[in-house]
């Protein structure tokens, strides 16, 4: 899988904490708010002057919207420093075991 190849190279610490389907939440959210600060500046014409109200709006969003969406525990890690990286994991069978104990993958079938 492609999550086990990404395990085998140096790579960011949540990756490996935090479920992908989560990530793909956060990503999308993030996008998102960036096509609307984006659409805001190009079509809003007179009204792009309230660029700096949605960026301003990013610390409330933060801190009080996303813990609801989010569990406190990803959003920590996916807050983390983008220097913080994990060492790579050289086994395929011990990456799947890591991902497994985190929840990041379910539990093989026995």
């Amino acid at each position: 899988k492609k999550r086990l190849a990404v395990m085998q190279q140096q790579h960011a610490a949540y990756l490996q904490l935090v479920p992908y389907r989560v990530v793909v939440r956060f990503t999308l959210l993030q996008l998102v708010y960036l096509l609307g600060v984006w659409a805001l500046t190009t079509w809003a014409g007179v009204a792009g002057v309230a660029f700096p109200l949605p960026i301003m709006a990013l610390v409330p969003v933060r801190q009080y919207l996303l813990p609801r969406v989010f569990k406190k525990q990803h959003l920590a890690q996916l807050d983390a420093a983008s220097y913080e990286e994990a060492p790579p994991i050289l086994d395929k069978i011990q990456a799947e075991q890591e991902l497994v104990a985190v929840g990041a993958l379910p539990d093989p079938p026995t």
